[in-house]
């Protein structure tokens, strides 16, 4: 049995028995992006309270509501609080000048052009990459993170 036909027979399996779990992923790949700079070395459930408190002071992403004072006062629960919101304003800087934060373009385009416009964005790697390929864009990518990789490396 190859290897993908196991994979989707097991997914099958998982999903008979437990249902599709939610992840508590956003539809929105700008949400997701976003969401995903604030989880760095922070535990979920303080990232979620921090993730909507973003949102109650930044309405429309493609706005003028992106003020970093703003931004840092309501992160400072996470720590870091100054460089999560340089981060989120550089990224979502990039994202206005180059697409009005409109994502939704990279929905027709291939795998390697979204994951390479995805990776030009500031302070998105390739983690977050593949997450908002899997989570928001239906892209069959495995997001691992530095640990993961270093363990499949030795294992190979």
């Amino acid at each position: 049995m190859e290897l993908l036909e196991f994979i989707a027979r097991l997914e099958e399996k998982l999903e008979s028995q437990y249902r599709t779990p939610d992840l508590g992923n956003y539809d929105s790949p700008i949400d997701e992006i976003v969401y995903l700079i604030l989880c760095t070395k922070t535990s979920s459930s303080k990232v979620k309270k921090a993730f909507r408190r973003v949102k109650k002071i930044i309405q429309k992403w493609d706005s003028s509501d992106l003020d970093s004072a703003k931004l840092i006062e309501v992160l400072k629960p996470l720590g870091n609080s100054q460089k999560r919101a340089n981060q989120i304003v550089d990224a979502i800087t990039h994202l206005n000048q180059v697409c009005s934060c409109n994502l939704e373009f990279l929905r027709t385009k291939s795998d390697k052009e979204v994951y390479d416009f995805l990776i030009s964005i500031p302070h998105v790697g390739q983690k977050i990459a593949h997450c908002v390929m899997l989570f928001c864009l239906d892209r069959n990518y495995l997001p691992v993170d530095t640990h993961i990789t270093r363990i499949l490396k030795r294992l190979s």
